[in-house]
């Protein structure tokens, strides 16, 4: 969009912000979003759950590019709307998890959560690639976290992050990451979740193949053979074999250009990954931080990174390759060899030291005790970043 243009809309929602202050605030009204609207999910989504069942009779409100896809217990609103802006002016509570543009601005008496929509995180990310950040996002985030109440962490890691990375200083909710209690739980209902979504037969064994984008380039298998990951997987451990391929967000709109198979699916359109990594017995990745919340559910992870020169001399990561606890492979023959390898024990050791490390504290029912305490500083608490 032309830069005068999005600040000429920016002004525009901004001023209808301000006049939507004639409305009091609602002390009931919560309003959720995630990815921009793009669907339910993440920890907005794991919040609202744990609002609908231990505050029910709120005011939990939705803000979904399609409104009508909002959850039962909720009321959706169009992005980008009018309507939008109405809600978040009004509302007690924000919960997201990516940026809001320039022109929201909360009142005095709201309150605002940012789940972030990662955890441990491999590329690096805002104030340590602002140079490769247009100016107005900078600007957003820097307005974002001023106007943040609370981060959700759940790891010492994470938390070390937000203070040097998000122009953050405020509370960090160290109880987890709420998008990650789901990987606590028996992966067998989510199997069967999975299975029925994709018609496939219950015995169906799966593994996940989730590649990230690349900064202005577009998406490429890089060589990635998934026949030859199945066939390479029944060799190792026999049985009916399918492979999902979930592509970043930011490329999703690609995914139709893949080429599918009876065994080989399209998971981009899932709205919930995690529930994929639950079904999945391992996750086969490049660079996307999926491969933390599969380490979190005790899920193999094997990277396939045959532009590792060339991606490493970009963006930059928090970690070498040889930090990780998952072999890293430059090649497909490299990657059978890793699959059909019986290195369990080692990696499981990696795996913990690799843990330990990041000073994990992930706990499985992370929302409900992150709801708890937003419900009792949802009657009057401080708040900053309020105008």
């Amino acid at each position: 969009m032309d830069a005068m243009l999005r600040t000429l809309i920016d002004q525009l929602l901004k001023l209808w912000m301000l006049l939507c202050r004639a409305f009091p605030v609602k002390p009931d009204k919560i309003v959720f979003k995630s990815d921009r609207g793009g669907n339910c999910s993440d920890s907005p989504y794991a919040l609202f759950e744990a609002f609908s069942s231990l505050a029910p009779g709120m005011d939990l409100v939705w803000v979904l590019k399609d409104p009508s896809a909002a959850p039962a217990g909720s009321r959706g609103v169009r992005a980008g709307s009018l309507s939008e802006v109405f809600e978040l002016a009004t509302a007690k509570l924000w919960i997201d998890n990516k940026r809001k543009g320039n022109w929201c601005i909360k009142r005095k008496g709201q309150l605002y959560v940012q789940t972030w929509h990662g955890a441990i995180a491999l590329k690096k990310i805002e104030r340590d690639i602002e140079d490769q950040l247009p100016a107005y996002y900078v600007r957003s985030c820097k307005r974002d976290s001023a106007m943040a109440d609370w981060f959700l962490s759940g790891a010492r890691w994470t938390s070390e992050l937000y203070r040097s990375a998000f122009y953050y200083s405020g509370e960090i909710l160290e109880y987890g990451v709420p998008r990650a209690d789901i990987l606590h739980r028996d992966p067998a209902e989510y199997h069967r979740k999975i299975c029925e979504h994709y018609h496939l037969p219950e015995e169906t064994r799966i593994v996940l193949y989730a590649p990230t984008f690349r900064d202005g380039q577009p998406f490429s298998l890089l060589g990635f053979e998934p026949e030859r990951v199945l066939d390479c997987l029944s060799r190792r451990s026999p049985g009916r074999w399918a492979m999902l391929i979930r592509l970043h967000p930011n490329i999703t709109q690609q995914a139709e250009g893949l080429r599918y198979t009876d065994r080989v699916l399209n998971g981009s359109a899932y709205p919930w990954i995690n529930e994929q990594i639950m079904a999945s017995e391992m996750l086969i990745t490049d660079y996307s931080s999926c491969m933390f919340d599969a380490m979190e559910a005790g899920r193999r992870v094997l990277l396939y990174c045959p532009d590792l020169e060339q991606y490493s001399g970009g963006r930059g990561t928090y970690f070498t390759m040889a930090d990780l606890p998952f072999p890293c492979s430059l090649s497909m023959d490299a990657l059978c060899a890793e699959i059909e390898g019986p290195d369990a024990e080692a990696w499981e050791s990696r795996v913990s030291q690799f843990r330990e490390k990041l000073g994990c504290f992930q706990q499985p029912d992370s929302s409900v005790k992150i709801c708890r305490y937003l419900i009792r500083r949802l009657k009057g608490a401080e708040q900053h970043g309020g105008d």
